[in-house]
């Protein structure tokens, strides 16, 4: 029987665990466009080694400079690069399909339009991942915490190929099919953009972002804005996982802001040692991903009417520090809070 051809595409820690994990399925043939090859040894391939709660894996994987330098046509491509990257690399991506294959993409829902411009929506399968991990070095990665990868598509009549990837999944982590993929993937954007700006002005992990004062307050303004931009027209952001009401954390009596408190608590507890990947950007002069996260949140706020005065101001203070006027400090936090009514009223 021939084996599922799978190619991966993106370099960072996720591309690293699906192409070292997927490689050691017998029924699979893997192939990594992994652009870094001090470990190769022979034919092109090269050991990643995946730490993983439930155990290690470590296996040879084939990897070529390039997507374009894929040896053969894929039935399946995992397209888990940074948003930044994803016009590049779907410029091609047809060409690199057999006639009945299709991509997955990883929780870029906010620019899906640069991959449906190249394919069909019914051949995008949409991804996203509840477990955290970290690049440890070059050939290294640890999953931190082990939860659920969780399918869906913008398409119906893509579901078989979306329950194909959570059957493929399974050799990395339990896979979940949902329907309401769009609210849940937004849902989980506006999260993580909270969560992954605020620390990148003040460049704190998770656990001691929420200890500050203005960090949490930044928090909850930024999901309170993200939360109203869209409810605005209609599409109700939800968590998979009932962790996160985001109706009940957005109300403003004092029952919710005691629900408020509980979250924050479960995300420093559960997230605590997790740092921003924009912050990590910043740090190592990487391209970030800020405009195809809290850009479109702000971009869709202002096209409703929303006022959103401190998403304006973190992402303002985002663009000052990658441009090198600004420094990344928890004064920020301070700063920015206390002066997001001037802001607004201009």
């Amino acid at each position: 029987m021939k084996k599922i051809s799978i190619g991966v595409i993106g370099t960072g820690a996720v591309g690293c665990v699906l192409a070292s994990t997927l490689s050691a399925h017998e029924k699979l043939d893997v192939e990594f466009a992994y652009n870094c090859h001090k470990g190769v040894t022979i034919d092109g391939m090269t050991e990643i080694d995946t730490i993983k709660p439930t155990g290690n894996v470590k296996s040879l994987v084939k990897c070529v400079d390039d997507p374009k330098a894929f040896t053969s046509k894929k039935d399946i491509i995992f397209l888990v690069c940074k948003s930044t990257h994803m016009a590049k690399y779907a410029e091609n991506i047809a060409h690199q399909l057999t006639d009945n294959g299709f991509v997955v993409m990883l929780n870029n829902a906010l620019v899906r339009s640069c991959l449906t411009a190249k394919l069909p929506i019914n051949k995008i399968v949409g991804m996203f991942i509840e477990w955290s991990c970290v690049k440890l070095n070059d050939y290294q990665v640890q999953i931190l915490s082990d939860g659920p990868s969780v399918i869906g598509t913008y398409a119906k009549d893509a579901t078989p190929l979306a329950k194909l990837v959570c059957n493929i999944l399974t050799t990395v982590s339990n896979a979940v099919y949902v329907e309401n993929f769009n609210e849940y993937v937004l849902g989980r954007i506006i999260l993580n953009s909270a969560i992954s700006c605020a620390g990148a002005i003040c460049g704190y992990d998770v656990e001691h972002l929420f200890e500050n004062k203005y960090g949490r307050k930044i928090f909850v303004e930024l999901i309170k804005e993200g939360y109203f931009a869209y409810t605005k027209v209609g599409i109700i952001p939800t968590d998979y996982d009932g962790k996160l009401d985001y109706d009940m954390f957005c109300s403003k009596d004092l029952g919710a802001r005691l629900y408020r408190r509980k979250i924050m608590n479960f995300l420093q507890k559960y997230s605590g040692t997790t740092t921003s990947s924009i912050l990590l950007d910043l740090q190592n002069n990487k391209t970030i991903e800020l405009d195809y996260l809290l850009g479109k949140i702000i971009e869709t706020a202002e096209k409703n009417g929303v006022n959103c005065p401190v998403s304006k101001k973190v992402y303002n203070k985002i663009v000052e520090i990658y441009k090198g006027q600004e420094t990344i400090r928890p004064e920020l936090l301070e700063i920015i809070y206390k002066g997001r009514k001037k802001d607004d009223n201009r």
